[in-house]
This record gives structure tokens, C-alpha cells and sequence, in this order.
């Protein structure tokens, strides 16, 4: 997993910053991937989201960053909203409905899986 670029930054800062703001709980996975959990998480509240974390999480279903959102709405906006963000940065990420809740993570949320995504526990 790649740091972000600043040119990565800037175009998901813009784009977040002209939508509803959400809470999100960053966690992570895996060695070295700290200091890039820590970046979404800055850019996240950069665009005024309510972030907690980033957290170690070894029960996510991916090496990498997963990004849960409490989302009370099944079909999860949020989520979709960010992932287009991303992916719109040029960036890979994979909608996935929360099977266990992230720490502070709302009852129904998803996540966003970015990195190496491996089968499920």
C-alpha cells in the first residue's frame, strides 16, 4: 500500500469537502501500514468527518486500511459517496458490508477496504 500523493490528497479533500460529512473508524492491518492509516484518517477530518482511530484491527478481512462508516441506510451512501472519491483519485477500494462493528462504528455500517484484500475470517 502507497502513501497518498499530494495530488491524491488535494482532489479527495476537494471533493469531500463539497458533500455531507460523515463519522468513520479508520483501523488497519499489517506491517508498515500505520502511517498511511493515519493519512486517511488526517484527510478525513481534514474534510470534516468525524474520524476515530486509526486503530489495529486483526479481524478485518484485508491487508491494508479498511474505512467503516455508520451509515443507518442499507444501501450505505457514505460509503458509495467515498468510494467514488477514491476511486476518482485513482485509488482502489472495495465497498463491504461490516461484518464485525470497527471500534465506535454504528449498528448496520460498511467499510471501505483499501490494500490487499484477502478472503474473509
Amino acid at each position: 500500500m502507497r502513501a497518498l500523493t499530494k495530488a491524491q490528497r488535494a482532489a479527495i479533500l476537494e471533493r469531500l469537502q463539497h458533500n455531507h460529512r460523515y463519522s468513520a473508524v479508520v483501523a488497519y492491518q499489517g506491517k508498515h501500514i500505520e502511517k498511511e492509516a493515519l493519512e486517511f484518517a488526517s484527510v478525513l477530518e481534514e474534510a470534516g468527518w468525524i474520524v476515530s482511530g486509526p486503530y489495529v484491527n486483526e479481524n478485518i478481512c484485508a491487508e491494508g486500511i479498511e474505512i467503516g462508516i455508520g451509515d443507518p441506510i442499507s444501501a450505505c451512501p457514505s460509503a458509495h459517496l467515498l468510494l467514488e472519491v477514491l476511486i476518482s483519485a485513482g485509488l482502489s477500494a472495495k465497498v463491504v458490508k461490516t461484518a464485525e462493528p470497527l471500534p465506535s462504528a454504528f449498528p448496520g455500517s460498511c467499510s471501505l477496504q483499501l490494500g490487499r484484500l484477502r478472503s474473509g475470517n
